[in-house]
């Protein structure tokens, strides 16, 4: 059974490589464009793959999973963040 990938970020451009590249390696895919998708999203994957800069600007990808672990959701493996500047 494969791990199952949250993809986060709110540019098509960035996130549609990502997750294709992903389930081309047989993962499960779970993607996300917003703060609050992440937290519908996250605990259903292993593994988080967030956009620092959400919709809303600057840390809104570190502010969501600031938000989940005082909620008491960690991420099983790892979280791994990303950004263009």
């Amino acid at each position: 059974m494969s791990s199952t990938i949250l993809v986060a970020d709110d540019d098509d451009g960035y996130r549609f490589p990502i997750v294709s590249e992903l389930e081309d390696e047989g993962f499960t895919v779970l993607e996300a464009t917003n703060e609050e998708e992440v937290a519908r999203h996250a605990r259903f994957a292993q593994i988080w793959v967030i956009d620092v800069r959400l919709p809303s600007g600057a840390n809104e990808g570190i502010r969501a999973v600031a938000r989940l672990a005082d909620d008491g959701i960690r991420c099983e493996y790892s979280v791994i963040f990303i950004s263009v500047l």
